[in-house]
């Protein structure tokens, strides 16, 4: 506080301040200028101390961070995972829905769903490009269609809007590959969370997968009805809605529901 008040202050006058003895004084000093806190004039005589103007304090520890973060990812990258547990996990956090949603993208294989009034977070927007570069089939059953996402197949139902708008909640699930899923319930704004379950359990993962995908291949449909499209082109739908399930599931699943 006193380097905030004076500038370019001595260890000398710094202990006078603080009635501290010198020794002590100038050995704080020294620690707080091997973090970043302060600098030295060493070309003056006696050495002077001033503080570091707070912002770039904060933008070096910032710089920091990162470049730290980077280290222990990359670090990270050669550790094998651990696998979890199976079953149904309570998520308590808006921070950890919005990064699990990531992290299941991130583990897509073959084909994810995702249910929700509406996408805003940049994060997953990123991810489901990420998973769409990849190859990953991504589906997305919504209530508002100026969502644009051209990586991913859209039911968007419009009809709907108007009762979904004057709702006072949100919800975003996710169901990736028959193995995993997230859904959670979110206030309007996307900023408190209600409630939300991560689930890894195969027999769990695989029935919500089904009855998710069946959902969105008959919202697919009935909005080509309401259209009017050619019975031809419905039907086609159907086949190719089917085909891109079936291929879709991971038959580790499948494997390992038989064997336990």
């Amino acid at each position: 506080m006193i380097l905030l008040r004076e500038n370019n202050i001595t260890a000398y006058k710094a202990a006078k301040i603080v009635k501290k003895p010198k020794t002590t004084v100038y050995k704080a000093l020294e620690i707080m200028e091997k973090e970043g806190l302060i600098r030295s004039n060493r070309a003056s005589q006696p050495i002077t101390f001033a503080a570091v103007d707070i912002k770039e304090y904060l933008d070096d520890k910032k710089i920091q961070f990162e470049n730290n973060r980077k280290i222990v990812e990359n670090e990270l990258k050669d550790i094998e995972e651990i696998p979890a547990d199976t079953g149904i996990f309570e998520i308590t956090k808006l921070h950890q829905v919005y990064s699990k949603a990531k992290d299941i993208l991130n583990r897509t294989e073959k084909m994810a769903l995702i249910a929700c009034s509406d996408i805003t977070n940049p994060g997953i927007i990123s991810a489901i490009r990420d998973a769409a570069q990849r190859d990953v089939k991504i589906l997305i059953q919504c209530f508002h269609s100026n969502i644009e996402l051209p990586e991913a197949e859209f039911v968007c139902d419009d009809t709907s809007k108007e009762f979904i708008q004057n709702l006072k909640y949100n919800w975003l699930e996710i169901f990736s590959d028959g193995k995993e899923y997230l859904i959670s319930l979110l206030s309007g704004d996307h900023t408190q969370l209600y409630k939300a379950q991560w689930c890894n359990d195969p027999y769990t993962s695989i029935l919500t997968y089904n009855a998710n995908v069946g959902s969105f291949i008959l919202s697919k449909v009935s909005e080509m009805v309401i259209q009017e499209k050619p019975y031809s082109e419905i039907e086609n739908v159907l086949r190719e809605g089917l085909n891109t399930y079936y291929q879709s599931i991971v038959m580790e699943v499948i494997e390992h529901l038989i064997d336990n």
